[in-house]
């Protein structure tokens, strides 16, 4: 026997279901970023924790700017506060010794650096995964040498020197100059 003899047709609309199925998969994104999450632990405003929406939020309703709510946040919440699902914030300097060192080997947020991407892909900067980035970063290590910096120094100083003179009758009267030579 058929299913549908036994099941009376019920038209059943597509979009509803897909709204729901939006919803559902939004709410349980949202309690997954609030308590299982593996910032989950560190403190700052549940809303942050659900959303990175919550910023657009403050600042369009509560009229008030990032730099201000951050300040208050770190006055609430200490010296590291939750700001997005997958950010957090440190107020304390000491900390970015402990973030940004050659121990670390962490990938990018992506989010961040693709947006900075070069129109061709080739930069090193938008690597995001720690092993591509290292790959492309090991040929040029002996470039920043100390020793390769010094000799190199020269070029600095050439460049500042032949630039002195543009520069000078500009001072007085704190006008700027573009060092960026122009060509026709």
């Amino acid at each position: 026997m058929a299913t549908s003899a036994l099941i009376p047709h019920v038209p059943i609309s597509i979009v509803p279901t897909v709204l729901i199925a939006l919803v559902l998969h939004r709410v349980c994104v949202v309690i997954y970023n609030i308590f299982f999450h593996p910032l989950a632990a560190f403190p700052g405003p549940r809303l942050a924790a659900a959303t990175s929406l919550w910023l657009a939020y403050t600042e369009l309703y509560g009229k008030q700017n990032f730099t201000t709510k951050l300040v208050e946040l770190h006055a609430q919440y200490g010296d590291v506060v939750r700001i997005s699902p997958n950010e957090l914030h440190f107020a304390n300097p000491v900390a970015y010794h402990d973030i940004y060192n050659a121990k670390n080997r962490w990938n990018k947020d992506a989010k961040l650096y693709n947006a900075l991407r070069s129109a061709d892909g080739h930069a090193s900067f938008h690597l995001t995964v720690y092993q591509d980035a290292k790959r492309r970063r090991e040929p040029m290590i002996p470039l920043f040498s100390r020793s390769s910096i010094l000799s190199m120094q020269h070029l600095l100083q050439d460049n500042v020197r032949a630039s002195r003179p543009n520069l000078t009758p500009q001072a007085p009267h704190a006008i700027s100059y573009n060092l960026i030579p122009r060509t026709s």
